[in-house]
Parts: C-alpha cells; sequence; structure tokens
C-alpha cells in the first residue's frame, strides 16, 4: 500500500512538471518563441521539434496521473 502511494506521488508529481513545461511553451514563450530557443540550441526541424514537445509535455502529463487512477484498485 505505501509503495502505491508513494508511486501515485511520484507520477502526479512529474505530470504536474511535464505539464507546466508544456504550458510554458504555449502561454509564456509561444510556439514560435520555443522554435527560436531550439534553433538557439541547435535542435533540428525547431518548429517541428517545438511542437512535438509541447504535445508530448501536455499529453505525457496528464498520462502519468491517469495511470495511478486507472490502477489504483489493482
Amino acid at each position: 500500500m505505501l509503495k502505491d502511494v508513494a508511486a501515485l506521488i511520484g507520477r502526479i508529481g512529474v505530470g504536474v512538471v511535464f505539464i507546466a513545461h508544456g504550458w510554458q511553451k504555449v502561454t509564456e514563450w509561444g510556439l514560435d518563441g520555443t522554435a527560436t530557443a531550439f534553433a538557439g540550441m541547435g535542435v533540428p526541424l525547431p518548429t517541428l521539434s517545438a511542437w512535438f514537445a509541447t504535445i508530448v509535455e501536455l499529453a505525457g502529463g496528464a498520462l502519468p496521473r491517469s495511470r495511478s487512477v486507472s490502477t489504483a484498485g489493482r
């Protein structure tokens, strides 16, 4: 039981961090600003990479929490 609670807390924490980073790319920097930053870092295909990173962070941040809820009864 303690391991399950610890896993839930960890998944929620990681999910929050991922969602915060994805949300920051959308609201504070904008996807154009993120693409510009990626280009400055030498990331290939910076615009596509900015979209991909944003979507993965937002969706990936939600997944660990939904998995925790769906397996909590096992």
